[in-house]
């Protein structure tokens, strides 16, 4: 009988290894697509900081060129609008979405959209 269990037991410790192994890959892959995401989390606060700052720098510039205490703002609050308008239309098509999602696949997970 110490034949036949000793027979078993080595497909089971097989078979519990590579279990082991794809938990393990598994976990690295998680980890390398979080780091990623938080890498373009980073990214992303930056670049909009740094809009935020240019934004309130050309509506400065804006309004000492037009004498009006808050006509900058307006303009420059206006174009957001004026854009806002722009992608919500141009959403209504799917073509963002599209792009949007092949761009986060290839970045996020390293494969192309198609």
């Amino acid at each position: 009988m110490s034949l036949l269990s000793s027979l078993l037991k080595k497909p089971i410790r097989a078979i519990e290894h590579k279990i082991e192994l794809a938990k393990h890959d598994a976990k690295v892959e998680v980890s390398v697509a979080l780091a990623k995401i938080l890498v373009i989390v980073a990214i992303v606060f930056t670049l909009l900081l740094a809009l935020a700052i240019a934004s309130v720098g050309l509506a400065i510039l804006i309004n000492t060129n037009t004498g009006h205490p808050f006509a900058g703002y307006l303009y420059v609050g206006g174009g957001y609008v004026v854009l806002a308008i722009l992608l919500y239309v141009i959403n209504k098509t799917g073509t963002v979405r599209t792009v949007v999602k092949a761009y986060s696949d290839r970045i996020v997970f390293g494969k192309s959209g198609k």
